[in-house]
């Protein structure tokens, strides 16, 4: 609570909505993964993580640190390269993506 306070007396100091930095991070992360090129089970091989994981990780499922570092590892970024905001604004269609050709 006391951080709450605090920050609101802060000047220049926006209030962040954490259902849309969770959102951005899952975005980021998939935009990461997709620029090198591997699939969701390829960074979950990576992170020792399922990519069931990896899918809800992009998905916009709360991360704690150590996700985070383990992400920052593979991409071999800074923690706060995963909080840059993502390139692809557009809204999320729900479903799995079509398939090309």
């Amino acid at each position: 609570m006391f951080w709450k306070d605090a920050l609101r007396d802060l000047p220049g100091v926006r209030k962040l909505d954490p259902e849309r930095v969770v959102d951005g991070v899952g975005r980021r992360v998939a935009e990461l993964r997709k620029e090198r090129g591997w699939t969701q089970a390829e960074l979950g091989e990576r992170i020792n993580f399922t990519f069931q994981y990896v899918a809800r990780i992009e998905g916009g499922v709360n991360l704690t640190i150590h996700s985070l570092t383990h992400l920052a590892n593979a991409f071999r970024v800074p923690i706060a390269a995963l909080f840059e905001p993502p390139r692809d604004e557009a809204p999320r269609r729900p479903g799995r993506p079509r398939k090309k050709g």
